[in-house]
């Protein structure tokens, strides 16, 4: 819904229904930590999941809630193996139960992890070619074959599931390129990527040839 906002700050998760001029509480998780980031399922919009941190003052490990009834009950996730100091999460948009992760500060060899049960168990898919890179977002490419990408603190690169491998798509970017945040732009098969202090980048992206995922809004 185009006036359907969600914004979370502090431990509270706000939804708006009127574009942003009115927010009310959707949830409160317990007090002292922080909700970081939220993804919505476009397959079951009742489907939410949530990345917080218990205890942001301590530096404490994020985890991921999910809810199945719109954000008024939330449940805690399988957690992560490895470092949870920072976490990013993308869903597949025709499947609520499939969710990546991308893990900030996660140490060569856990890089990225796929559930497709919605949390309840894991998959590593990191791989050699992710070793010594920051992971500062990850997305999937609706209508694809499991295409996602990951913004690195110095590149981008692809999961290609033809070879169960990751590949640099990083082609034009400063050396050290600050990633912050990645969004498609499906109208031209455009990726792009905002940073911090070195501008937007985009490109073509790794597949072109993608099914458009119709929905009204």
């Amino acid at each position: 819904y185009a006036d359907h906002l969600f914004i979370g700050h502090d431990n509270i998760l706000y939804k708006s229904i009127d574009g942003g001029s009115n927010f009310d509480t959707l949830y409160s998780f317990p007090s002292g930590g922080r909700v970081y980031e939220m993804e919505q399922s476009r397959e079951d919009y009742a489907v939410l999941y949530v990345v917080f941190e218990a205890n942001y003052e301590s530096n404490n490990a994020r985890d991921i809630y999910k809810s199945t009834d719109g954000g008024t009950s939330f449940s805690l996730l399988t957690v992560l193996p490895g470092n949870r100091n920072k976490i990013e999460i993308s869903l597949n948009p025709l499947d609520k139960e499939e969710i990546w992760a991308g893990m900030g500060d996660g140490a060569n060899g856990s890089k990225v992890y796929k559930s497709l049960d919605g949390g309840i168990n894991w998959t590593n898919m990191s791989s050699s070619s992710l070793d010594g890179e920051s992971i500062k977002d990850i997305k999937y490419q609706g209508g694809s074959d499991d295409l996602v990408y990951v913004a690195t603190y110095n590149s981008v690169f692809y999961y290609d599931n033809n070879i169960s491998d990751w590949i640099e798509y990083g082609s034009g970017l400063p050396l050290v390129a600050k990633s912050l945040k990645l969004n498609p732009f499906y109208r031209d098969a455009e990726l792009r990527l905002g940073s911090t202090g070195r501008g937007v980048f985009s490109r073509k992206m790794a597949d072109t040839l993608f099914s458009p995922i119709a929905q009204p809004i």
